[in-house]
């Protein structure tokens, strides 16, 4: 079976420590504060010392976290200590008590950039990388950070990098606060507050009382419809100890995502529930639930009766070099289940890795009873083996992965240079053919440099095939060793050894914007030009091109050679993007000019209680002139972030002249327009953007829905909509609002307003007024009886099912300031499948005609799929609501067909929407 999907599984793993990580930090924006100046103690503590050039407080003192925490991150201690970037811009904010805005003093500040996570993945053995909860900022700048401390006024001073994201704690306070890169810092600065710091315990039991070690354990948060919501929700935040006992930090931190409005979406429901469960596959269900608003001070978990795995590797009578990996998964077909069962989805999201010991044996411990598994690891090619899991309580199995004998086993030796072996790196084997589709493997090498990769052989036994072998180290050029072209079978295929090389330079040169070097990460894409002799006019892409940039902004670019003429774009990570660079294959010395690019930020001044966003705030480009494309000029929305004041940010704007609106639903004209206003801007900054005075504007309306019986609905989902939009047939995208809440404030034009409120599950309802508050008393559809004449007999797990699509278009999309949105399922109902039981079935419709659809649904295959086969010539083929029931009547000839049709094959494709 194909192993990507596998290998991507487990990838998934690493990359969410690092998206913990950048979500970490809440979402409230600094607010501005009295302007505290450059000095202060803490630019003198954290400032680097001129004469040594190390940075002042490299540690924090990691005394107070969990005890399997300070084991797993033991052996990264070492890359604690970093050297300021060589580029550092230093920015200076405030600690401030969050409840009455003073200035904290002596509170221990600690920050990470983009490099942090990955310095503490180089220095950690594998065993404890996949050991580690994920870090709260204070814990990974301990190790790949920085730390200082405030001084009597509150003041220090940190390194801004493409992400930064700072920590603050004093006396059971703890903030954080989260920059990117092009932050645009507020005229008085930035504060962080601090909050009353919360730590939860959670003491996890085994099926028989004794504390239960290395679990991990989080919290997760439910919606209305009982499912999970929020970042945090498929997080560990933390592993037992051997007592059994694990604390969870900044508790409240999670809390927070539930106020102010943050989750409540269309499709984040209140109310919330919240606890802490095991986040091991399979016995997740070991949960607690708590009241995030007042955590206790302890909770207690009990796992199910379990047993264990254990894993080995095994070629040629040998264990397979390079394997380090082990991951456990429920296969795809058991986790597979209805879409209102999210523990089994949980459950299939949650692969557990394991690390082989020195005698190439990997362990899950805490392993459900009675369950069949895949064990996979992405090392060697990706391999795959099936066990089934043990059925009594303390019992343990053995799984054996090998390579698939289908497969080309590439074994060999890796050489950095000659008489160096490439030991304990990870390589990239691949081959260079017309279908490279499945031909690739990530491998790792051994303590001696030795490989084995499994990868699919060529499906012509004739064929011949390049391999070649890469190597990346973090800020080194590529290495590259391109072997002679060779039959690949399967079976075993012995490369001997191979030493890497530098490859063919397809072109070097350096890179600038604004007239400075780049040194930024970048993506760099080459096509080769068409020669006159050649058929096709279009150009070539180029496969396996790969970059590196210098700290100078010096760049070099490796592949393929070959002579002629191309062209080259780079991408920079954060979007600037160049014009296309014509060269000579081997070229040096080529300039690439990136796309100039800005921040710009504004403040804007709102009514009260008006939600700021609501508000759509654009730049429309001037000059340069508009795009290209078509679509009218090139439009860059802002970031609106709300706390003490409405920051407007636009990051990565290009260089050019651009007219700045601010609009809200149901404006034909913007409420506000300022005029050519310029990118970069002046250096003193433009005057016109420190106020955008919305408050005469715009108004603020507070919308109430209520059931048919009075009652105030807990959730929605909906949109707000002007009428004349609703009520338009087809044309352009519209303007609306969406509607997440039973009760909801919106920021409006002045004035009387005629809207149309649609909420899913409910007639629209058009609401016009000019009150600062009103209600919407929302009916819902009515149920239409539809009843099947002389329905036949059915064989035993067939059922016949209805549904009733409204025949009109949904019409024009909506566009709000969550995104797009459409009518379908909001004002016309979704056409769900409804069983008929003794040939009726209530289903409910809409307004005007819809047609009328009957199937006949086959017994369960074992996949959890079904088969459906329609019913044709159902008579009538489309009604209307009347309030009467309706008699539908299907041909006698369409019913044999159909039976026929879900009997034929219970495993049958039928599957019908």
């Amino acid at each position: 079976m194909p192993l990507k999907p596998i290998a991507g599984a487990c990838a998934a793993f690493a990359v969410a420590a690092l998206l913990w990580l950048l979500a970490r930090a809440p979402e409230t924006p600094p607010a501005p504060v009295a302007d505290a100046g450059a000095g202060g103690r803490s630019a003198a503590a954290a400032a680097p010392n001129a004469a040594s050039g190390l940075a002042a407080n490299a540690h924090a003192d990691p005394a107070n976290e969990p005890a399997a925490t300070r084991a797993a991150v033991a052996a990264a201690s070492d890359a604690a200590t970093r050297p300021l970037p060589d580029d550092a811009q230093w920015v200076e904010l405030v600690v401030v008590d969050g409840a009455s805005g003073a200035p904290v003093a002596d509170a221990e500040v600690h920050w990470t950039d983009e490099r942090s996570l990955t310095l503490l993945r180089e220095a950690a053995p594998d065993d404890q990388w996949l050991a580690m909860p994920q870090l709260p900022i204070e814990a990974l700048a301990a190790r790949a950070g920085w730390r200082t401390r405030s001084d009597a006024q509150g003041r220090a001073r940190v390194t801004l990098r493409t992400a930064t994201r700072i920590a603050a704690q004093r006396g059971g306070r703890y903030g954080t606060l989260q920059l990117a890169g092009n932050t645009v810092l507020p005229p008085a600065g930035l504060r962080l507050p601090l909050q009353p710091d919360a730590t939860l315990a959670v003491r996890v039991l085994d099926a028989v009382g004794a504390p239960a070690a290395d679990v991990p354990v989080g919290i997760m948060t439910r919606n209305a419809d009982d499912l999970p919501v929020g970042r945090y929700s498929l997080q560990v935040h933390a592993r037992t100890g051997p007592d059994g006992m694990a604390a969870i930090p900044h508790v409240q931190l999670i809390a927070a995502e539930f106020v102010d409005g943050k989750q409540l979406t269309a499709w984040n429901k209140p109310p919330f529930t919240h606890c802490v469960r095991s986040c091991l596959p399979g016995l997740d269900g070991a949960r607690a639930p708590i009241d995030l608003a007042a955590p206790p001070p302890q909770v207690e978990l009990r796992l199910p009766a379990h047993g264990s795995v254990r894993v080995r590797t095994a070629f040629a009578g040998a264990p397979i070099p390079g394997v380090r990996t082990a991951w456990l998964a429920e296969p795809p077909e058991a986790a597979a289940a209805p879409a209102s069962d999210h523990d089994r989805q949980l459950r299939n999201m949650a692969n557990r890795p394991a690390v082989f010991d020195a005698d190439g044996r990997a362990r899950f411990a805490f392993v459900p009873l009675g369950r069949r598994w895949h064990v996979t690891t992405p090392d060697a090619g990706g391999l795959l083996a099936e066990v089934e899991g043990p059925m009594a309580h303390g019992q343990e199995v053995e799984a054996t992965l090998a390579p698939d004998p289908a497969r080309c086993v590439l074994r060999g030796r890796l050489f950095a240079a000659v008489g160096e072996p490439l030991r304990q790196a990870t390589v990239r084997v691949f081959l260079r053919d017309e279908d490279p589709r499945g031909r690739e493997a990530t491998v790792a090498t051994d303590g001696g440099g030795r490989f084995l990769a499994a990868i699919e052989p060529l499906a012509d036994s004739d064929a011949t095939a390049t391999l070649a072998i890469d190597w990346r180290s973090e800020g080194a050029p590529l290495r590259r060793a391109t072997l002679p072209e060779r039959r690949l079978l399967a079976g075993l295929s012995d490369l001997g050894d191979v030493v890497l090389g530098e490859p063919p330079r397809l072109v070097s040169g350096r890179i600038e914007r604004d007239g400075a070097p780049f040194a930024g990460p970048c993506k760099f894409e080459v096509q080769r030009e068409p020669s006159p002799a050649t058929p096709s006019p279009e150009p070539t892409p180029m496969p396996d091109v790969v970059g590196h940039v210098a700290k100078d902004g010096r760049f070099v670019v490796h592949g393929t050679f070959e002579p002629g003429t191309h062209s080259l774009v780079v991408r920079a990570s954060d979007g600037t993007t160049s014009r296309p660079v014509r060269f000579q294959g081997g070229a040096d010395g080529v300039v690439v000019a990136l796309a100039g690019a800005h921040p710009l930020a504004a403040r804007a001044l709102l009514p009260d209680g008006a939600p700021a966003h609501f508000v759509a705030f654009e730049l429309a480009a001037l000059d340069p002139p508009p795009t290209e494309s078509p679509g009218g000029p090139l439009r860059h929305r802002a970031e609106v972030r709300t706390k003490d004041d409405v920051n407007v940010r636009w990051t990565n704007v290009p260089t050019g002249r651009y007219e700045l609106t601010a609009r809200v639903l149901a404006q034909t004209t913007p409420a506000l327009t300022i005029p050519d206003v310029l990118v970069p801007g002046p250096a003193e900054g433009d005057a016109r953007l420190r106020e955008l005075d919305l408050r005469r504007a715009l108004r603020v309306l507070t919308l109430t829905l209520r059931d048919a019986n009075g009652e105030r609905l807990a959730s929605a989902d909906g949109l707000l909509v002007p009428t004349r939009a609703f009520a338009a047939a087809g044309g352009d995208e519209r303007s609306a609002e969406r509607i997440w809440s039973g009760e909801q404030s919106f920021a409006l034009p002045p004035g009387p307003y005629d809207l149309t409120v649609c909420v899913a599950g409910y007639r629209p309802q058009p609401l016009r007024g000019d009150a600062d508050r009103a209600e919407a008393r929302l009916e819902p559809w009515p149920q239409a009886e539809v009843q099947l004449a002389a329905p036949p007999q059915l064989p035993a797990g067939c059922a016949a099912e209805v549904r009733l699509v409204a025949t009109a278009a949904d019409g024009a999309p909506f566009a709000t300031s969550h995104g797009p949105a459409g009518l379908g399922g909001i004002a016309r109902l979704a056409d769900m499948w409804t069983p008929l039981v003794a040939g009726v079935a209530r289903v409910r419709i809409g307004d005007g005609p819809h047609a009328v659809e009957l199937a006949l649904r086959g017994p369960n295959a074992p996949e959890g799929t079904f088969a459906r086969v329609h019913l044709d010539g159902a008579r009538p083929a489309t009604i209307a609501w009347t309030g009467e029931p309706v008699v539908v009547t299907v041909p006698a000839a369409a019913w044999q067909a159909a039976i026929a049709a879900v009997t034929k094959s219970v495993t049958g494709a039928g599957g019908g929407k």
